[in-house]
């Protein structure tokens, strides 16, 4: 095996800290996480090297046992660092997650991961009364409503779609999946597309169908950007979705940001029906696309099994190569799985050119035996 464990631990650790820092301030881990909700007005802040404090002025209460027209100074909890020169506008209306201190004064559990300004503590929501379609709404459910509410109020607003839209959680809420489809279908492109994109990450086979259409007929430089996180979480083996998938890898239109996307989902899902748009990827222009290429191709001929989410993969690669966490399969059940085949498996960075092309000749020849692909990829 011709790995490079330095790099590739390094690689999965940067993975899964992305991941954490991505759920962490996921709308139902913040709404888990407080002990009060509330729709305010966002008065004040002050925002400096020492501290960071947010006043607002409650005007609907989701969750917890504030009042509304009651004005609140909390402390905003955020990495150490330069401070943020951006206070909040003047009144305006945001969705404010609070936690509880034991002196019973509160602290915001920022909507936003890193070294932020204060209008991140908070999910901002535009003009408009925010929308309850359900009085006995769990607290999750109430804040999906209202940001859907204030997200269709706003849909030509580029800038505010592409922070809010990704913190919808159709697999926690069924009011947000419904708006996401119907948004799949909206005549504005940007909101068109985060919808698609937020879908993708669930797994939704048809939103990959769907964002194959947009990728093929339009530039791909606005869709990289709206749909290639989501396409590195996508890990749905639906043998039309894996085809849509290789649709898009094999079209030369493609920016170097999708195609590292679409590598990594096919990577991800690496079943028979992926092979092809994994074989057609070995000739990729781009280093970091031939390598995923060779290690979709690498688990799959392993079996390693399809990982659930990021963190997830850390342990499924462990499985197919630490010799002694190794699955015993028939051979009947793994006939890839040989000695040469391990020699040439291969997951991460090469050390050299000349490593990598040894070891993706390899692989061309592999599936011209094994599956009859020919040709230039």
């Amino acid at each position: 095996m011709q790995t490079n464990t330095h790099t590739l631990l390094r690689v999965i650790i940067l993975v899964v800290m992305c991941t954490f820092l991505s759920a962490a301030s996921s709308v139902p881990n913040l709404t888990a996480a407080s002990d009060v909700i509330v729709v305010a007005r966002i008065v004040g802040g002050n925002n400096t090297q020492q501290s960071r404090e947010l006043s607002f002025i409650v005007d609907h209460v989701l969750k917890g046992d504030l009042r509304p027209g009651v004005l609140v100074r909390a402390a905003v909890v955020a990495a150490a660092g330069r401070a943020q020169a951006l206070l909040p506008p003047t009144l305006e209306a945001g969705l404010v997650f609070l936690k509880r201190v034991n002196d019973g004064s509160f602290s915001v559990l920022s909507a936003e991961s890193g070294e932020l300004g204060l209008r991140d503590a908070y999910l901002p929501l535009l003009p408009g009364q925010p929308a309850f379609s359900n009085p006995n709404s769990s607290p999750l459910e109430a804040v999906h409503q209202i940001l859907v509410s204030s997200i269709e109020r706003g849909s030509t607003d580029e800038q505010y779609l592409k922070r809010v839209v990704p913190k919808l959680s159709p697999t926690h809420s069924p009011f947000a999946t419904m708006a996401l489809r119907r948004w799949s279908e909206s005549s504005s492109t940007q909101l068109r597309l985060l919808a698609i994109g937020s879908l993708v990450g669930t797994g939704d086979g048809q939103a990959v169908i769907a964002l194959r259409a947009d990728l093929m007929t339009s530039s791909s430089a606005p869709l990289a950007r709206a749909t290639a996180g989501s396409l590195h979480a996508f890990r749905n083996p639906d043998p039309q979705a894996v085809a849509a998938l290789g649709d898009i890898a094999r079209s030369s239109r493609q920016s170097k940001e999708v195609q590292e996307a679409v590598a990594a989902a096919l990577q991800n899902v690496h079943t028979r029906e992926s092979l092809p748009a994994l074989y057609s990827l070995l000739d990729s222009p781009h280093a970091s696309v031939r390598q995923t290429a060779i290690a979709g191709l690498s688990a799959f001929a392993l079996q390693m099994r399809i990982p659930k989410d990021s963190a997830d993969a850390m342990e499924a690669l462990d499985e197919v190569l630490n010799p002694g966490r190794r699955r015993k399969l028939p051979a009947a059940d793994a006939p890839f799985d040989t000695e040469e085949v391990r020699q040439f498996a291969h997951f991460g960075p090469f050390v050299s050119p000349a490593d990598e092309a040894r070891t993706s000749t390899f692989w061309k020849n592999w599936c011209a035996v094994n599956f009859g692909l020919t040709g230039a990829p």
